[in-house]
């Protein structure tokens, strides 16, 4: 097996630097128990260091802007990046609190190698904000050593067992034994005894390591080196996507609002693309301060004519249904839902442009539509839907404009007949001479709607049902039009002529 592990040595202080919505500024750490934990470049310029109590960190840096960890958010985080990762396999297992875990062996051949699937998974970790050391190896336990130690085993973009195995453990032998899952009282002995890298550890005979250490000590080097099985529970990927936001500062400018937008539209991409579906309709909430609780949430709902994958575009969309729409006064969390997907192979035929973007051929007309209906609202832009209707009158009806609806035809009704269809239906046939018409062809018989009738077949002549023989005929001043006369029961009735449309 070939295992990539994902460290985010920067987690806990990247989930407050998103939170911001104008981008920080100053320098910032994470403090836990009142001492820095992590900094970030600005704090660590500034002289602040790792292990420095709070109070001497704002005596260094008086703009320092800090925050108190948060074990329950980093995990939450984990599952995230865990839900971006299944794009690159199925097996994906945390570590917590900063790392992931990915299985690849069978992902290589997609990807074309190791190396292109590990340039992949890095700039898709770096789109949702956060810097990841990555390292391969043969077992989770060693990739996750070497991804700690920022060290990374030279390996082939194909390799087999025997390079993998050989690299990585040559590597592993300058890797910290601090940076291994060993429990920290073991390493703090192992450090008073002289020994901290992995190398020197992992030659003593493990008899004794075990009588003085424990079981455990010894069963960990094992599952580093890959003599006994590691395994670990994968991550399973979320059904529903529902994400939520809270600023460190409440925003009152749409504008502003766009940047934590597109933080959760990049989230709801990288879910959208591991399970290859499409956004039909989302639900943005906007809720205000505290003392605003009086006044709910500001909900948007967002729908697309087609669906859609990439943050641009769902962003591109909701940012036009966000500028019609009052917010609260300000906004102090904000959050995303999908309430409609679909397998983005339905979307249509797909083509890759110069950019590598996927776009559908019908998505020139379908993004028009959806920037109309964002402007305007979801109910303002309708499209006539084919009905299974014989009757020209009822075969078409009002919907919402959507791809499957506008490019595939029912299989049965009035497009499906080899007879012309006049453009413009007038509302209502009117009475007309046909003395005055010149007939091109027909008849063609529409025989119909007799269901409708309470009395059945023998009512047909009610409005809902028909029966007519119609004719395509030319008016006396030369427009092409659709004539029909209808069949009646009694052949004293006199004989009735209608004109239903005109032709293009």
């Amino acid at each position: 097996m070939l295992w990539v592990a994902a460290h985010l040595p920067q987690l806990g202080l990247e989930i407050f630097q998103r939170r911001h919505p104008h981008g920080v500024q100053q320098p910032m750490v994470l403090a836990e128990d009142g001492r820095v934990r992590l900094v970030d470049d600005r704090a660590r310029s500034a002289g602040v260091a790792v292990g420095a109590s709070l109070a001497t960190a704002l005596s260094v840096a008086p703009q320092l802007i800090h925050f108190e960890r948060d074990p329950a958010a980093e995990i939450e985080r984990l599952r995230v990046l865990a839900t971006m990762a299944h794009r690159f396999t199925p097996t994906v297992s945390m570590a917590p609190p900063t790392a992931l875990l990915l299985e690849v062996e069978g992902s290589l051949n997609l990807f074309e190698g190791l190396g292109p699937l590990l340039s992949r998974l890095r700039r898709a970790v770096r789109r949702l904000g956060h810097g990841a050391a990555l390292a391969a190896a043969h077992t989770p336990a060693a990739a996750l050593a070497l991804a700690k130690a920022g060290l990374e085993a030279p390996l082939s973009d194909f390799p087999d067992r025997a390079e993998l195995t050989q690299r990585a453990c040559k590597a592993l032998a300058g890797a910290p034994i601090a940076c291994t899952e060993i429990e920290a009282c073991n390493i703090e002995r192992l450090a008073d005894m002289g020994l901290f890298e992995l190398g020197s550890l992992i030659r003593l005979p493990r008899h004794e390591l075990g009588k003085r250490f424990g079981p455990g000590l010894v069963e960990t080097l094992e599952k580093l080196t890959g003599a006994i099985p590691d395994p670990r529970a994968p991550e399973p990927l979320r059904e529903r996507f529902r994400s939520s936001m809270h600023l460190l500062e409440s925003v009152s400018s749409k504008k502003v609002l766009r940047l934590p937008m597109r933080r959760l539209a990049v989230e709801l991409e990288a879910w959208l693309t591991a399970r290859q579906l499409g956004a039909r309709a989302l639900r943005w909430a906007f809720k205000p301060l505290a003392s605003q609780s009086a006044r709910r949430s500001t909900v948007l709902p967002v729908r697309f004519a087609q669906p859609r994958m990439r943050a641009n575009s769902l962003l591109a969309i909701s940012g036009l249904a966000l500028d019609r729409i009052d917010l609260p006064a300000e906004v102090m969390s904000l959050s995303l839902a999908a309430d409609a997907v679909e397998p983005i192979a339905e979307a249509g035929p797909t083509h890759r442009d110069l950019l590598g973007e996927g776009s559908s051929a019908d998505q020139a007309p379908m993004d028009f539509v959806d920037r109309v209906a964002a402007r305007l609202n979801g109910e303002s832009v309708r499209v006539l839907r084919l009905v299974d209707d014989h009757r020209p009158e009822c075969a078409t009806a009002l919907a919402t404009a959507s791809l499957p609806e506008t490019t595939q035809p029912p299989a049965v009704g009035p497009l499906g007949s080899s007879f012309p269809r006049p453009m413009w239906l007038l509302e209502s046939p009117r009475l007309v001479n046909p003395e005055r018409y010149r007939i091109l062809s027909g008849p063609e018989r529409i025989e119909t709607g007799w269901w409708d009738s309470p009395e059945g077949f023998a009512s047909s002549t009610a409005s809902h049902s028909a029966s007519r023989d119609y004719f395509v005929a030319m008016d006396p001043d030369g427009a092409r039009c659709w004539l029909f006369r209808p069949r009646t029961l009694d052949s004293n009735e006199a004989e009735q002529w209608f004109l239903h449309g005109y032709f293009a």
